[in-house]
């Protein structure tokens, strides 16, 4: 009877964190997509990295292997590309507020390169176990 109990409270308290996990992601996303005034920066963030890694899986999809030859740095692309899609986020940004509008979350360095650390993370995993 106690392994019962115990079983259905590990099972309740099992599904109460996915749906935690899950509300919080979703709630991350939603603020990903929101105006920056309108936004909360951490939840953005965190709705940055979760749509990069979602990319990355999806380009791993498309591109099996490397496109480029091994670099002579390993994860130079976890630096390089994040503050190379960082600076061209902000420029977008700058160029949408010049024209008198409020620009997307999206559209700062700091989501840009939130955003392409994540995509770059996932290739990075998956060919650095190969």
């Amino acid at each position: 009877m106690f392994e019962l109990l115990l079983q259905l409270a590990l099972d309740v308290l099992g599904q109460l964190l996915f749906e935690f996990a899950v509300a919080f992601g979703w709630e991350s996303l939603k603020d990903a997509t929101r105006l920056e005034r309108h936004a909360t920066p951490l939840l953005a963030g965190i709705g940055h990295l979760i749509a990069g890694l979602i990319a990355g899986l999806l380009s791993l999809a498309v591109f099996r292997g490397r496109l480029m030859p091994r670099a002579p740095l390993p994860g130079v692309s976890l630096v390089l590309s994040p503050l190379g899609t960082g600076l061209v986020m902000h420029l977008l940004g700058e160029f949408w507020r010049e024209r008198g509008k409020d620009r997307p979350i999206l559209f700062t360095f700091r989501a840009g390169a939130i955003f392409a650390f994540g995509m770059a993370l996932v290739p990075f995993w998956y060919l650095s176990a190969r």
